[in-house]
């Protein structure tokens, strides 16, 4: 599945074949990694729940919190500097025993 952020003028007929949902939102950790390598995808999302596990925060698996990805800049200017376009992680989190 593939999510986008749309502005809220943006209606279904605009975003067909495309469903709108509503995002409840929530708190995330973070980390950059390089968009369409899946090695390193894999390592950056293991260090952030490596980092989860010695935090006051958990994994939030409630329905509809699951792990996003967000290309940062996806213009070529960028990553013809780099070499790669960047990738942001966003891994759902929650205090510890919050509900």
């Amino acid at each position: 599945m593939r999510i986008w952020a749309i502005a809220d003028e943006v209606t279904e007929a605009d975003t067909f074949p495309y469903e709108i949902i509503d995002f409840e939102g929530g708190t995330y950790a973070t980390a950059v990694s390089i968009d369409g390598d899946d090695d390193i995808n894999g390592r950056v999302y293991g260090g952030i729940k490596k980092w989860v596990e010695t935090s006051g925060f958990e994994i939030d698996e409630r329905s509809g919190h699951q792990t996003m990805c967000n290309m940062i800049y996806p213009y070529d200017d960028i990553k013809k500097g780099l070499g790669y376009h960047q990738l942001e992680i966003y891994v759902p989190i929650k205090l510890k025993g919050e509900k």
